[in-house]
């Protein structure tokens, strides 16, 4: 099953200049998923995202932005003109989302979408509390505690 849908790619589609048939290409789609899968893997725990109603709202935008800038290059690729600027906007927008999400500058909001897929770098917010074993074992990466701040030597 696609994590995105047809719908979703038409928003990103002028109806007036390039009708989109109802069901997706499967084999542009799936290119389109992996590519965005691959990259955000190294944040994100993606695990859980397996169809459309388990992946966030944003990697679904993210990967029917990369579909639709790839469908509209690919219906227009002998006449440079037509469609690329749009097609470029989106693939340029969809790499910028991409890439914030990696360096940790865009949050991936849950909503809507399953628990799995929280932050998987660390730091995290458990390990940044004043005295993280104290968080009923939330973080157990630190072992014992060096130091804390707050803490008079």
């Amino acid at each position: 099953m696609s994590l995105t849908t047809g719908e979703q790619v038409k928003a990103w589609l002028e109806p007036t200049k390039l009708q989109h048939p109802d069901s997706l290409d499967v084999p542009l789609c799936t290119h389109a998923e992996n590519e965005v899968l691959a990259r955000i893997s190294s944040a994100y725990d993606i695990t859980g995202w397996t169809n459309d109603t388990t992946t966030p709202p944003l990697v679904q935008t993210i990967i029917a932005k990369l579909y639709a800038g790839w469908y509209i290059q690919r219906q227009y690729s002998e006449d440079n003109e037509v469609g690329g600027s749009w097609a470029a906007t989106l693939l340029s927008n969809a790499e910028m989302l991409i890439a914030g999400i990696i360096e940790g500058s865009i949050q991936i909001p849950t909503i809507g979408a399953s628990t799995v897929g929280e932050p998987s770098f660390y730091p995290n917010d458990n390990s940044s509390i004043q005295d993280p074993r104290d968080n009923d074992g939330a973080d157990t990466s630190l072992g014992d505690s060096k130091f804390s701040m707050g803490t008079i030597f």
